[in-house]
């Protein structure tokens, strides 16, 4: 009981950091960039950290990888914005939107997976 409840905790406090991380780059970047640079960052740091720490086989506690992935990662990416845009562009006939949010986000997505997964194996070798 008292595993789930510090699961429960972390949680939170890595679900609250992360908002706060996607409003301020809401801040920093211009119109829906922030969200971007949110998405790409997170799927980045999963993919990095999927790669590197767990494919390494270093032990982490089951508590902190749920606290991460759930919490930091779960929180920090979401793609409801992107594709709700997707479809609001769909809707009001705005295909080149469309089309240019569909490549960013997905694209740029397994690109930015590819880099996770490079710097991971990179770090490794050092």
């Amino acid at each position: 009981m008292k595993r789930k409840l510090l699961t429960v905790f972390l949680i939170f406090i890595f679900a609250f950091a992360a908002g706060i991380m996607r409003y301020l780059l809401s801040c920093w970047f211009p119109s829906d960039w922030g969200t971007v640079f949110a998405n790409f960052f997170g799927t980045f740091v999963l993919a990095f950290f999927v790669k590197g720490v767990l494919a390494g086989g270093k032990k982490v506690a089951k508590t902190v990888l749920t606290a991460l992935g759930v919490g930091l990662i779960g929180s920090l990416t979401t793609f409801a914005s992107p594709v709700l845009a997707m479809l609001e562009g769909l809707r009001t006939g705005d295909k080149a939107t469309f089309i240019f949010d569909l490549l960013l986000y997905f694209c740029g997505g397994i690109i930015v997976v590819l880099a996770g997964v490079y710097f991971a194996e990179k770090k490794k070798r050092t």
